[in-house]
């Protein structure tokens, strides 16, 4: 069975598309909702605990930290979705880079 992408830039329905899924009954996730994206610190690759907001995220803040789904966060979803379909529904600095391999269909 197919681990499914649903990418997109902020504010294009990626939260309303999952929450769907999960009325259908789908196994669906959110990068944010589901805590399997976070913040990383880019020099010792430490994920931070919790939330960030906005307007604590400076220049200077952001240059030194990335929001990303850690490979092994992802590996452990596709290895689930060989026996159903699965959907994340997020979009992450590193998803082309990193991820992109591990996705039968990107949407």
């Amino acid at each position: 069975m197919p681990l499914i992408y649903i990418t997109g830039v902020p504010g294009t329905g990626k939260s309303t598309v999952r929450q769907e899924l999960l009325r259908r009954g789908y196994e669906a996730y959110g990068g944010a909702e589901d805590n399997i994206a976070a913040f990383y610190n880019k020099e010792t690759g430490e994920r931070l605990d919790g939330w960030v907001k906005a307007k604590d995220r400076t220049p200077e803040w952001k240059a030194k930290h990335t929001w990303k789904i850690a490979r092994e966060t992802g590996q452990e979803l596709k290895d689930r979705a060989k026996s159903k379909p699965i959907f994340l529904c997020a979009v992450t600095y590193n998803d082309i880079d990193e991820l992109w391999d591990l996705f039968d269909k990107v949407i």
